[in-house]
């Protein structure tokens, strides 16, 4: 659960995480997806991520800057 509790982290500064969920195989795979669910102002965002994206993000040690962008994107658009 080390990259759940990673994206968690990097989210709450900035929304209020109500749930993150993985979904899929028990073993790592395409198949298996990671969902965030977080509030921000009020707004509920949700975003669905292949969980091997993810890893391999962490892996390369862009994880946070992909998620701080990403949270920065949700913040300024109007779903």
């Amino acid at each position: 659960m080390e990259i759940i509790d990673k994206i968690k982290e990097i989210f709450e500064p900035n929304f209020e995480v109500l749930k993150v969920t993985r979904s899929g195989p028990d073993s790592l795979n395409a198949e298996a997806f990671i969902t965030i669910e977080a509030k921000h102002e009020g707004k509920l965002h949700k975003r669905v991520f292949r969980e091997t994206e993810l890893v391999a993000l962490n892996a390369e040690g862009k994880l946070t800057e992909t998620i701080r962008a990403l949270c920065a994107v949700m913040l300024t658009s109007e779903e």
